[in-house]
């Protein structure tokens, strides 16, 4: 559990910031694309920690947030040495928008088996595909990174200003 969260909820701020300006980034790297994994995957932790050590309102916690989903199937066995034959088998023009709670989410992005950071530059568009060990083979989730921001804005600015907005504990409710 965090005991103070003003130094992870400054992180998530900071991290919307980044997330956005790629958008309209003209020049790409290696290290780019591992940036921005590296800041979403951190993000989605704290996120998760902070949610779990009742330091972000239960109105924020319940909201739920847009993707994509798409369905598909392989016929080969995935593994991390053939990961990216995946994206041969996704078709981005059949992402069907969905709703997933925050937890779900984070639990998305932090179990993730794989994650692809998909950038149409033309479109001024980034976009992070992903999916869990789970559902590998089936189905993985889209999520814009203005979505991704957004979230981490929510979350860094959030700072409840009393116990009820909290929820409960152990059942034990707090007033």
């Amino acid at each position: 559990m965090f005991s103070e969260s003003y130094v992870y909820k400054d992180e998530l701020i900071k991290y919307a910031k980044d997330l956005l300006k790629r958008k309209y980034q003209k020049k790409w790297f290696d290290e780019t694309y591992l940036i921005i994994e590296k800041e979403i995957f951190f993000g989605f932790f704290i996120i998760r920690k902070l949610c779990e050590s009742f330091l972000i309102s239960n109105s924020l916690k319940k909201k739920t947030h847009k993707v994509g989903k798409l369905y598909y199937k392989i016929t080969f066995n995935l593994n991390y040495f053939n990961i990216c034959k995946i994206l041969d088998h996704i078709d981005l023009n059949k992402e069907k928008a969905d709703r997933i709670s925050i937890k779900k989410l984070c639990n998305q992005f932090v179990h993730s088996y794989y994650l692809f950071i998909l950038n149409d530059k033309e479109k001024s568009n980034v976009r992070v595909l992903l999916s869990s060990d789970y559902s590998k083979s089936k189905e993985c989730l889209i999520v814009n990174i203005d979505t991704i921001a957004n979230i981490f804005k929510e979350f860094g600015e959030n700072y409840p200003k009393n116990n009820k907005e909290l929820g409960e504990i152990n059942n034990v409710k707090l007033k």
